[in-house]
């Protein structure tokens, strides 16, 4: 989680600066649109309903997916329904993600490859 969560503390912390400036209502370059739009993202998907707390896996893998741009694909409004999505997807794949729980560690090229075809899953079930 350390190494994940890491650069989250960054782009979050950008985030608040930036919407901070853009709340002033003067015109935004792409690049702080793209702050902007990336750090609601991350805020939407980093809620979680009270009292029932995610497992760390799961919250990895959400952290993943909202680190390596899987959520700029996404409107605002989608991102819930996506988490929503992608745990289900993540338990029903449990004993094939247990080498998170085993390990301790993080196969980036695998969790690239499972969160693919997750982002394609939820894109043809929401058309």
């Amino acid at each position: 989680m350390k190494g994940i969560a890491g650069p989250l503390k960054l782009n979050l912390a950008q985030f608040r600066e930036v919407e901070a400036f853009a709340s002033f209502g003067s015109e935004l370059d792409e690049v702080t649109q793209y702050t902007l739009n990336t750090g609601v993202r991350l805020i939407e998907l980093l809620k979680q309903k009270q009292y029932e707390p995610l497992a760390v896996k799961e919250q990895i893998i959400l952290v993943f997916a909202g680190m390596r741009g899987y959520l700029d694909t996404l409107s605002t409004s989608e991102v819930i329904p996506f988490k929503d999505h992608l745990i289900e997807s993540i338990r029903l794949y449990s004993n094939w993600l247990a080498h998170i729980d085993i390990t301790k560690k993080l196969s980036g090229r695998t969790l690239d490859y499972f969160l693919t075809v997750i982002v394609k899953e939820f894109k043809l079930a929401s058309k």
